[in-house]
């Protein structure tokens, strides 16, 4: 097993992540006509659509984590072996990178939401005014893929530095 086959066994992980919360999100789409009586529930509901929009995006997260797992992992791991002779470096460099795409992937996940969101309330005819509380959360989620990004490109040089500081 090298460096790089954890990785994408990781990735994939990550995929099944997503995927399983995709599959819960879909059973509670699916049971909602059951829980809330017929006329407040509609197929043309911009609620339901923000929900699909974000089952889908979700979606496509674990699709490409989990058929695209071998590929992603060949250009952020090394083919080094793993065994006795992994140091501390190449599990850290495998640790930082798979937070940085976990932060990553979560920032996009909650950005498909929030553009979800803004075509409901787009929908509903909300005064934009009313939406100013949103802009410091869709912010925070545009920093959070930017700093994801970051760590996943850096995520070597982190390494070596956790890794000196620990001599």
């Amino acid at each position: 097993m090298t460096l790089r086959d954890a990785g994408a066994a990781a990735i994939r992980l990550l995929g099944l992540y997503f995927a399983s919360r995709v599959v819960a999100l879909y059973f509670a789409l699916m049971l909602t006509p059951y829980l809330v009586s017929p006329q407040a529930f509609s197929a043309s509901d911009p609620a339901l659509a923000t929900s699909i929009a974000s089952a889908v995006g979700g979606l496509a997260v674990a699709i490409v984590a989990l058929t695209a797992a071998p590929r992603i992992a060949a250009r952020l791991f090394p083919a080094t072996p793993l065994g006795v002779a992994a140091s501390t470096q190449d599990l850290l460099f495998v640790g930082i990178a798979l937070i940085g795409v976990w932060v990553t992937v979560e920032a996009l996940v909650s950005l498909l939401r929030a553009a979800g969101a803004v075509v409901f309330y787009w929908q509903l005819r909300v005064p934009a005014a009313s939406l100013e509380r949103s802009w410091p959360q869709a912010l925070a989620n545009l920093f959070t893929l930017a700093v994801g990004i970051a760590v996943v490109r850096s995520a070597r040089s982190l390494a070596a530095r956790l890794d000196h500081a620990r001599d």
